[in-house]
C-alpha cells in the first residue's frame, strides 16, 4: 500500500511526446535545395517543406489517409487538461486527423496555435479537436522545416516585413511554388540565401528596396559537408 498524500500533490500521470526518433538529415553546407515557404514568422524566419522528394519515405498523403482510416479513429483519445508547449499531437482539422505540435497558448475560448508538421502551417485549434499523440504515426520524418534567411534581418519597428514577405510570395509563385536556397549554415539552426527564378539574391533586392537591413553571413560551421540532401 502507498501512503496517504498530505501535501497536495497527486500520482496520477500521463506520458507527453515531444519529438519523434525520425528526422530530415541536414542539407549540405553550400548547397541548394528547393523549398516552399509555408508560413512565415518575420520576414527572414519561416517554415518550409522541401520540394520534389522522390522517397516514399515522405509520401504524406499516405500517411495522412493511414490516420483517418475507420480503424484508427476508435483508438483517438481527446487530450484532457491544457497542452503542454511544444507538445505532439493528434489535431482534427475540417474533420481530417493530422499531426500537430502546440506552439502557443491563448487565453480566450480554450484555444491553441497549433503547427502543423506536415503542412507547415499554424492554426488556431479549440483544445476539444486535440488528441492524445499515437507513436504508432512516427515513421516519417515531419515536413516542415524552419529556416532562416543569412543575409538579411527585419528593420528594427518591422515596418517593412509585410511588403518584403509578399515579394518574396510573388518570387516563389512565379517559380512554381518552390523557391531556390543556399544553405550556409546548418548546425545552429538552418540558414540559407534565397534565389529566385533567375537566380538573383532575393535578400539582396529586398535591401535594395529599404525594406530590411543587411546582415553580414558568418562563416559556416565546418561540418557536414557530405551530407545527405533531401531531393
Amino acid at each position: 500500500h502507498e501512503l496517504e498524500i498530505k501535501d497536495w500533490t497527486c500520482r496520477d500521470r500521463k506520458e507527453i511526446h515531444f519529438d519523434i526518433p525520425k528526422a530530415y538529415p541536414l542539407p549540405a553546407l553550400h548547397s541548394t535545395v528547393r523549398i516552399e515557404i509555408t508560413h512565415f514568422y518575420n520576414v527572414s524566419k519561416f517554415i518550409c517543406r522541401y520540394t520534389r522528394l522522390k522517397s516514399s519515405d515522405y509520401d504524406t498523403t499516405t500517411l495522412i489517409n493511414h490516420m483517418n482510416k475507420e480503424g484508427e479513429l476508435k483508438d483517438y483519445k481527446q487530450l484532457m487538461g491544457c497542452p503542454a508547449l511544444m507538445q505532439l499531437v493528434v489535431v482534427k482539422s475540417n474533420n481530417i486527423f493530422q499531426r500537430g505540435r502546440i506552439v502557443s497558448h491563448l487565453d480566450e475560448c480554450n484555444m491553441a496555435d497549433v503547427l502543423f508538421v506536415d503542412l507547415g502551417v499554424i492554426e488556431k485549434i479549440h483544445f476539444k479537436d486535440l488528441y492524445v499523440w499515437q507513436p504508432r504515426f512516427n515513421y516519417i520524418s515531419f515536413q516542415a522545416i524552419e529556416m532562416e534567411v543569412a543575409n538579411i534581418q527585419p528593420l528594427p519597428d518591422n515596418t517593412g516585413d509585410e511588403e518584403a514577405i509578399e515579394i518574396i510570395r510573388k518570387h516563389q509563385n512565379k517559380c512554381h511554388g518552390a523557391l531556390k536556397a543556399v544553405i550556409f549554415e546548418n548546425i545552429l539552426g538552418i540558414k540559407c540565401k534565397l534565389l529566385n527564378a533567375d537566380g538573383d539574391d532575393i535578400g539582396e533586392e529586398l535591401v535594395s528596396q529599404g525594406l530590411v537591413d543587411a546582415k553580414k553571413i558568418d562563416p559556416p560551421t565546418p561540418e557536414v559537408y557530405g551530407a545527405f540532401l533531401p531531393g
